[in-house]
């Protein structure tokens, strides 16, 4: 039913939620189905249930579950979400293609998210964006940001990795200098 990836740099969390909302839109999981208590499926995916509860939390809070219960509205929500997701994917594969990245930059994204195997939209936040993630150095004078994540790079940094130095984020594709 659930699987995590304990190795993935998407919190657990994310993927039950992810989980779930992939569960619907297949029908293995249909509005009015009582899930299991967190406790239980905590002990099934061996995780805190602390971490099921706040997944819960959050899926009550997207108006996913009503309580333990998959709300009657969950599934005009998702449908909705895919289509407005679906969309947004739209404009902004048009906004990169006007900003000046390449099919081939584009496809390299979509490569690299495809490869991670995304449950759930990610956003990196570097906690210190003065320094770059790679020699921890302050970054200034000749930089690149990430585009996936936004963080600033030295450009010879990136240029040494070839990649996002980023735990967990590994772009490829940078943007154009600072």
């Amino acid at each position: 039913m659930i699987t995590l990836d304990l190795n993935s740099p998407v919190p657990i969390e994310e993927q039950i939620r992810g989980c779930f909302h992939q569960l619907l839109l297949k029908g293995q999981v249909k509005p009015g189905d009582i899930l299991p208590e967190p406790e239980q499926l905590a002990g099934l995916l061996h995780v805190s249930p602390w971490i099921v509860s706040r997944a819960y939390y959050n899926l009550y809070k997207e108006g996913f579950l009503d309580g333990v219960v998959v709300s009657f509205q969950a599934r005009g929500n998702t449908s909705r979400d895919v289509a407005e997701i679906v969309q947004e994917l739209f404009m902004a594969v048009e906004a990169v293609r006007k900003a000046g990245l390449s099919w081939e930059e584009i496809e390299s994204v979509l490569q690299t998210l495809k490869a991670e195997e995304v449950v759930c939209p990610r956003k990196i936040v570097q906690k210190y964006p003065a320094v770059c993630p790679y020699c921890r150095e302050s970054v200034q004078g000749d930089t690149v940001s990430c585009l996936l994540c936004k963080t600033i790079h030295h450009r010879e940094c990136w240029e040494e990795t070839g990649h996002c130095s980023v735990f967990g984020c590994k772009g490829k594709v940078k943007l154009k200098s600072e």
